[in-house]
């Protein structure tokens, strides 16, 4: 596995790229990723070797490295390790960086862990993308505020939503309350402040750089309860994720909302001038 190229014109861009610490991945090393599942990563949108929240997100890669293996990630080195790996990539690119150990088993978990850095990207959309219709559903992620590579139930309910004619799924609490969604925090609106959802779940890197936002522009916002019922009568809705920034909602199981064109032009707007960190 590693690097994997098309020709354009008269010379050969690379569109995709595996490298674990600098080097091609071998079989015998994802197979623990595959079968195991256990790690951590965090997914970055760059362009011309810059990218929004890039701190935010090293910070993440570090604290969840703490939490998972005990050890800490040399910063420095993932940077140098995304560099490498965008040499010859034509950007804009998601860039994903994984963290896991390759020797690590489902036997020995307690073990010292030696954490390695695995890099891949993926090409990133140019079209905006349409509003979400949602449906709710009862889950919760295990270890919520970690950004870890155990996707199977967020997958799963994704999978279930889109089945049943919805583009995504909301995720909903044991006591009721809207948390996140499968790969992304949400918010609302009530016409006169956002509301962030008081639960469980992982902290976002563009979540907090709107947050800055709304900050910035003299929006109000809070972090409150919100059940179903609640959300379904808010005026605006939208989530927020790091390759997509930000997607307003259209409906929440099949009742639609208002919307608010101004505020998320506004807010869109804000999110789009943070000024990005060079790599």
């Amino acid at each position: 596995m590693g690097r994997s190229s098309y020709i354009a014109g008269h010379g050969v861009k690379m569109s995709a790229v595996m490298e674990l610490d600098g080097q091609p991945v071998s079989l015998e090393q994802s197979v623990a990723l595959g079968l195991y599942n256990y790690g951590h990563f965090t997914s970055i949108l760059v362009s011309e070797q810059r990218a929004k929240g890039l701190d935010l997100h090293l910070a993440r890669l570090q604290s969840d490295c703490q939490m998972l293996f005990g050890t800490t990630l040399d910063i420095a080195a993932v940077r140098q390790r995304i560099r490498h790996a965008l040499a010859g990539i034509e950007q804009p690119v998601v860039v994903r960086v994984t963290v896991f150990d390759p020797d690590m088993g489902a036997s020995m978990p307690s073990r010292p862990a030696t954490p390695r850095v695995l890099i891949t990207t993926r090409s990133a959309g140019n079209a905006p993308p349409p509003p979400l219709r949602l449906r709710s559903v009862r889950y919760e992620r295990e270890l919520a505020t970690v950004k870890h590579v155990g996707l199977f139930g967020a997958v799963h309910h994704r999978r279930q939503a889109k089945l049943a004619g919805y583009d995504d799924a909301l995720f909903v609490n044991a006591a009721g309350n809207v948390s996140e969604g499968p790969t992304w925090n949400v918010a609302f609106y009530d016409g006169s402040q956002v509301h962030f959802p008081k639960a469980e779940c992982l902290p976002g890197v563009t979540m907090r750089l709107t947050q800055r936002c709304l900050t910035e522009l003299g929006i109000p916002f809070s972090e409150t309860h919100i059940d179903v019922t609640r959300a379904q009568t808010m005026r605006a809705a939208f989530i927020m994720n790091a390759v997509v920034d930000l997607r307003t909602i259209w409906s929440i199981d099949d009742r639609e909302l208002p919307g608010d064109t101004a505020l998320m032009t506004q807010l869109r707007d804000a999110y789009l001038a943070v000024p990005d960190i060079s790599l």
